[in-house]
């Protein structure tokens, strides 16, 4: 029941402050900082660099054939998980970034790209006809009951997280990104 409540509250907090389809905000540029992490308005992205601080969640995911896939399986590559739904039009708009980043980086770096599945608005079906549709070929993994998003504490998409090949979280970022601020995260792991 207690697991229930976390996941309805993650998936409220999710669609109550995250990214939606149906609004069409202005683009906004995106703040880079290194260091502690500033507070900026919220509809801003932030890109946080420090330290290494903590260990990342460990999370498993499901591949398109249903294989479990646990973060810790990638544990010696740094790992970029990212976060993302079909029905947000900032993460649509940052994947062209990520692909080329794989294309560029995927033999050094996992890439984890998360379709935050929740079966109304965002099916695994959906997310794979979009992905498809589009040419891309990241490796693709669908988090259908929501604990990879309770464990990351994702409250707006996209989300990305860069792990060192120590499993230890060293990045975040909220908001869609560029190709050129998708590499500057990827070069603090390799």
């Amino acid at each position: 029941m207690k697991r229930i409540l976390i996941l309805l509250l993650a998936l409220c907090l999710l669609l109550c402050c995250g990214c939606s389809e149906e609004k069409e905000e202005p683009e906004q540029e995106s703040q880079v900082t290194t260091g502690e992490q500033k507070e900026e308005p919220e509809q801003e992205s932030q890109v946080t660099t420090g330290e290494q601080i903590d260990y990342a969640p460990e999370i498993t995911v499901y591949d398109r054939q249903g294989n479990a896939v646990k973060l810790s399986d990638m544990r010696g590559k740094p790992v970029v998980i990212n976060f993302w739904a079909t029905w947000c039009g900032p993460c649509k708009s940052e994947l062209p970034a990520f692909q080329q980043a794989y294309e560029t980086y995927g033999d050094d770096i996992c890439f984890m790209m998360v379709d935050m599945v929740q079966g109304r608005t965002e099916t695994k079906a959906g997310a794979i006809e979009y992905v498809d549709g589009q040419g891309y070929t990241f490796p693709l993994y669908f988090d259908e009951d929501q604990t990879a998003v309770v464990a990351y504490d994702i409250g707006a998409v996209p989300a990305t997280f860069v792990i060192d090949a120590k499993g230890q979280l060293v990045e975040s970022h909220i908001g869609a990104m560029s190709f050129d601020e998708v590499e500057a995260l990827l070069k603090s792991v390799l």
